[in-house]
């Protein structure tokens, strides 16, 4: 079995990461902000979240977590550090397709390389983490991987990428009392019945429901709008059942239209007095344009109509293209992650993955490379500081993310967690862009 990528192992001498003491807290001390330092930077760097920056803090930094140059801020004393196992050492185990042979394995290989980028910056802190890896493909022989040396000792698995593949990695984790850490496959029923299995961003019917129950509750009367954009290529069927349901369920009244209605009959889907919210039963590009075109039509003969639009996380895609059309018809996309090009942080990553890696990241939404540093830094952390009672609880999150926000809830008494962190990504009408976490 190959443990790691050949121009992966080349760059593995960076994180040969040095043990720390286990310590009952550090005295606080003082930090100067200089010019092009956030908030952000500010408690990467001390190992701290914003939002205990800004507790220690209050009249310094506001409530938008903005700092300006010249403050001189407090910065609290870490909280006890819980390492496990091997002299404090933290063992993450990756079992991923990592190769150059599919569309998969590559992305996978910008993940594990997010995920080793989160590893160096922890080393700055004094983390003791072992890494290791196996290239698990789809028809790899799992049995095989499951005996090779350090497997059994992981404290967080990374994996699988397969879903057939999640049943007998669940048992290996349950065995050994290991966090099984899902970044992309759908659990099925291991999720409802193994505590040591984590799904990170896994779009399902709960998410479906929770994305209209949250809209919905950001207004007061509204009317929803299905439109049956005939498009079979980029299906939305099973969303726009899951919204139906919820309607019905809530007493909410709704129209079902179709894209290629006359005008009368379009518009007549559409009420005065109340937020008027178009869900199209399409992720497509082409049936997005076509919706945008009607609406425009339906807002220049009834300029009083309130209209927003629910998106799906696959426009995305082509957000650059179409930002000044989401703007128009005030679109919501509910989602578990947002590619924010503009955030220093992101920035940083980026620079430092091409100095690293002599490549840009993939074109892909999201952006493996980033998930792979949210989830490492999420779960390294946690284990850190919670030990064996990190479970992912909201109150236990200790660190900030680039571009997935997380916390986990029981998807049943006896099983596993789901990542619970939701968003909207809401495009303004006067086109300024905001996110609205729950």
């Amino acid at each position: 079995m190959i443990r790691f990528l050949k121009h992966i192992f080349l760059i593995l001498f960076i994180f040969n990461l040095s043990a720390v003491n286990a310590q009952n807290g550090t005295v606080s001390t003082t930090h100067k902000v200089v010019e092009g330092e956030t908030i952000y930077s500010i408690s990467r760097r001390y190992g701290l979240t914003k939002d205990e920056l800004k507790n220690a803090n209050p009249g310094i930094i506001d409530s938008n977590y903005g700092v300006k140059a010249g403050n001189v801020i407090n910065i609290p004393a870490k909280r006890t550090i819980n390492n496990r196992r091997n002299n404090n050492s933290i063992n993450i185990g990756v079992m991923l397709p990592l190769n150059n042979n599919s569309a998969e394995g590559r992305d996978m290989v910008e993940y594990y390389r997010g995920i080793l980028m989160a590893c160096n910056e922890l080393k700055k802190e004094h983390y003791n983490i072992n890494v290791h890896a196996w290239d698990v493909s789809k028809h790899a022989d799992l049995e095989a991987v499951l005996k090779e040396q350090g497997a059994s000792n992981c404290n967080i698995i990374f994996g699988p990428y397969y879903s057939h593949q999640i049943p007998r990695l669940g048992t290996f984790a349950s065995t050994h009392n290991i966090r099984l850490a899902i970044p992309l496959a759908h659990a099925g029923n291991e999720i409802l019945n193994n505590s040591h299995v984590f799904t990170l961003s896994e779009f399902n019917p709960i998410f479906e429901e929770t994305a209209c129950k949250k809209l919905f509750g950001l207004f007061g009367k509204t009317n929803p709008i299905i439109v049956d954009c005939n498009d079979s290529e980029h299906p939305k069927g099973d969303f726009t059942s899951t919204a139906r349901n919820f309607f019905d369920h809530e007493d909410i009244k709704y129209s079902i239209t179709n894209i290629n209605s006359d005008d009368k009959k379009f518009t007549k889907a559409f009420r005065k007095n109340r937020q008027n919210i178009v869900i199209l039963n399409s992720a497509g590009m082409k049936a997005f344009d076509k919706a945008v075109t009607r609406i425009k039509a339906v807002k220049k003969r009834n300029p009083e109509l309130k209209i927003s639009m629910m998106g799906y996380h696959e426009w995305f895609t082509f957000e650059k293209y179409r930002t000044a059309d989401f703007a128009v018809c005030d679109v919501y996309i509910p989602t578990y992650f947002y590619y924010n090009s503009q955030s220093t942080a992101t920035r940083k990553i980026e620079s430092d993955y091409y100095r690293w890696f002599k490549s840009k990241m993939l074109p892909t939404t999201p952006k493996y490379a980033l998930m792979g540093y949210d989830h490492a830094m999420y779960f390294i952390r946690g284990v850190n500081h919670y030990g064996s009672n990190f479970n992912g609880a909201k109150h236990q999150n200790v660190t900030n993310y680039v571009q997935m926000p997380m916390y986990f809830e029981k998807a049943s008494p006896e099983g596993g967690y789901r990542n619970a962190a939701f968003m909207f990504i809401h495009y303004k009408n006067d086109q300024s862009i905001e996110s609205i976490a729950y």
